[in-house]
């Protein structure tokens, strides 16, 4: 039975578009688009010696989307950025170090923790329970737009509080993780 052939060392005559490569409905693209609509000037960039400061935009994406998917220590998000389609294209081919991605997350924790809400609340307002349930591991929401699962004032803010709950114990996991690694490894050994 012959098989179709393929070609590890494959080049092309015109290089590809790596927008190509994520679908226009992949949960990344609408996490990308919101936070891109967020105000995101309060947040500071860890500068590297000798180059610019990456985005702060870029590295939010490459953090939220780490959150929302159970990568959470920066050595696994920085490993990501290599082969993961996605953390490249929410990168946008960007590699910063565990180093910087740490560094980013303790200077803006406050920020993130409310950016990461907000991201959180508008994907459930949006209908999408794939990343929510998954950035807040386990926790059940109502999914049905009846009558009877219409949230009042009151039933939100202890939704919010429940997310609120749950992007701080995400937010601690990340830093317990990253502490376990440095004294494992060293602080500046990449490991992935």
């Amino acid at each position: 039975m012959p098989f179709r052939a393929y070609d590890q060392k494959k080049t092309f005559l015109l290089p590809p578009s790596l927008d190509e490569w994520i679908g226009t409905e992949h949960p990344a693209r609408i996490l990308s688009d919101v936070v891109n609509k967020l105000d995101l000037s309060y947040l500071r960039a860890p500068q590297e010696t000798g180059r610019p400061a990456y985005h702060p935009g870029m590295l939010l994406k490459v953090l939220l989307w780490g959150y929302a998917t159970g990568v959470r220590a920066s050595r696994k998000i920085e490993g990501r950025l290599h082969p993961d389609i996605v953390f490249m294209w929410l990168a946008g081919m960007e590699r910063p170090n565990f180093r910087t991605i740490c560094l980013f997350r303790r200077s803006n924790l406050g920020a993130i923790q409310d950016l990461f809400i907000q991201v959180l609340m508008v994907a459930r307002g949006l209908g999408m329970l794939r990343l929510g349930l998954v950035a807040m591991d386990g926790m059940k929401m109502e999914a049905n737009a009846g009558c009877r699962s219409f949230k009042g004032d009151k039933e939100w803010r202890k939704e919010v509080r429940k997310v609120k709950k749950r992007v701080k114990e995400i937010l601690a996991e990340e830093e317990a993780k990253d502490r376990i690694d440095d004294e494992r490894y060293g602080s500046d050994k990449r490991v992935y």
